[in-house]
């Protein structure tokens, strides 16, 4: 496993912080959904939860693009990186996240840019590459089917 570099332990600390206080609190804290904002022109990151209540933010140095709005490919994917890497330690399986959980990437209005992560205990939510070319398929299949009645 490769070794997380430095915008990967920032954004690490901004999920670990605010759960490890909200664990540490008397009272008990229960997440249904986070939000991630990124700021290019200043390279800050920003935790919100499902109240759109600030609980964390880091400023990544190395993101700062001044001028420019739209979020950077690569900061994205750093992004899921940390996600994939935060859910392979079962870290949103603590106490505080209430299932269905979900966890997005949006905009200033909390316009969902992308979904990181959505965990459900019933529900299996399926990857978009895995459905793409779903439509074609199926009527590949139904052509197959159908053709012994022509």
């Amino acid at each position: 496993m490769m070794k997380p570099n430095e915008v990967q332990i920032q954004l690490e600390r901004l999920f670990r912080t605010p759960i490890e206080k909200a664990e540490s609190a008397s009272s008990p804290l229960a997440i249904n959904d986070l939000f991630v904002q990124i700021d290019p022109a200043t390279g800050e990151v920003e935790l919100f939860n499902d109240k759109d209540e600030e609980l964390h933010q880091v400023v990544i140095y190395d993101w700062i693009q001044e001028g420019r709005t739209e979020i950077p490919a690569e900061m994205m994917q750093e992004l899921r990186t940390v996600v994939k890497r935060l859910q392979a330690e079962n870290f949103f399986e603590k106490d505080v996240f209430v299932r269905p959980f979900s966890l997005a990437l949006t905009e200033e209005d909390f316009t969902v840019i992308e979904e990181l992560l959505f965990i459900d205990d019933e529900l299996i939510k399926l990857d978009s590459s895995l459905l793409e070319n779903l439509d074609e398929d199926l009527n590949n299949f139904l052509a197959d089917l159908l053709s012994d009645m022509k």
